[in-house]
């Protein structure tokens, strides 16, 4: 029979064999944790949009290059219908008495002496070019003291673009940028898209190509975003109707916070014939039609001009036109060709949209 084991020794060996099994499920746990940091993240992270975002501080002169979207044949995408009453907190950018400088005026505009002017007559919104397709730069480098001197005077800025519709990417990317540009830390109040070249790309394909940029500006900046489209009136398309045929107007109010006509009534030179082609009428009757082509789904302001070919006579008829037919906002193109005796009559276009 064999001897029995002293007690002490018992004890040393099941206290070892605790400590083992100890260790193996330490190592177990180990494990798991690790090979858990390593799973997929949870959902609910937001889709990425088709153009890479640009840095909330982005250099003066530079923006992130877009990824490229391969396709044989741009298409328009079916562009998400975004909700006006989301859309219209963001249209007090564009309301009241606006005023419009263009790359080729800062070379005969001070400044600092333009925006005393803006103020001392109570412009609400400056419309400042940032650029078209042929510049080399993402936006304008004379834009950023404008944009500063009009946010100390209390006036906002909108920037606006003027797209050659040839390299989508680079269109949308120019118009990002200039929603996230910064000057001494002042940034855009809102950017506007110039719809109107149409050399680079003709026929059907154009209007595509109109409704596709929109949405993807649009999808790009976010639906609360303050973005206006600038687009020909009414009254100007129906003088060429077959050049004008199929312009996506239903799609302009899905993605727009406002539309901007350009209804310039000094291009058209049957008035007064033709009461509709005058001043008051084509003020008022292009804001009537678009509320009719829109569905009355966004607000409108409408551009009146050009400074240089109207009289008098014609501004006192542009705000009575555009006061009558209860337009968001108006302004005259452009603020270097507006006559100083002119501003006594366009100040009572303050009140619009409010």
């Amino acid at each position: 029979m064999p001897s029995r084991l002293p007690r002490k020794l018992v004890n040393v060996v099941a206290a070892s064999l605790v400590i083992l099994l100890l260790g193996q499920v330490w190592a177990i746990a180990a494990e798991r944790a690790k090979t858990s940091r390593h799973r997929a993240p949870r959902r609910g992270v937001p889709a990425s949009i088709p153009f890479e975002q640009p840095d909330p501080s982005p250099p003066h002169h530079s923006a992130p290059k877009p990824r490229v979207v391969r396709k044989a044949k741009p298409k328009p995408p079916a562009p998400r219908r975004v909700a006006v009453a989301t859309l219209h907190h963001s249209s007090t950018v564009f309301s009241g008495l606006g005023v419009w400088v263009d790359q080729f005026d800062f070379e005969n505009l001070d400044a600092a002496s333009s925006i005393a002017t803006m103020r001392a007559n109570g412009v609400h919104t400056l419309y400042l070019q940032s650029g078209e397709s042929s510049d080399e730069e993402d936006v304008l480098s004379a834009d950023g003291p404008w944009l500063l001197a009009a946010h100390q005077a209390g006036i906002k800025v909108v920037a606006w673009y003027l797209p050659h519709y040839s390299d989508m990417n680079l269109d949308v990317a120019r118009m990002v940028a200039a929603a996230r540009y910064r000057f001494v830390g002042q940034r855009f109040d809102g950017v506007g898209v110039d719809i109107e070249y149409r050399r680079a790309v003709k026929g059907p394909e154009w209007m595509e190509r109109v409704a596709q940029h929109m949405a993807l500006v649009r999808r790009a900046l976010g639906a609360r975003y303050p973005l206006a489209a600038i687009p020909p009136p009414p009254l100007q398309m129906a003088v060429a109707p077959r050049y004008w045929a199929g312009f996506p107007w239903a799609s302009l109010a899905s993605s727009s916070s406002e539309i901007m006509l350009m209804a310039y009534w000094s291009a058209r030179d049957d008035c007064p014939e033709n009461p509709s082609h005058c001043a008051y009428g084509y003020t008022k009757d292009n804001v009537l039609l678009t509320r009719r082509l829109t569905g009355n789904r966004v607000r409108i302001h409408v551009i009146g001009g050009v400074g240089s070919r109207i009289t008098t006579k014609d501004v006192a008829a542009f705000v009575k036109g555009a006061r009558d037919a209860h337009a968001d906002g108006a302004s005259l193109y452009d603020f270097g060709t507006t006559d100083p005796a002119w501003w006594p009559t366009l100040r009572a276009l303050r009140g619009l949209g409010g």
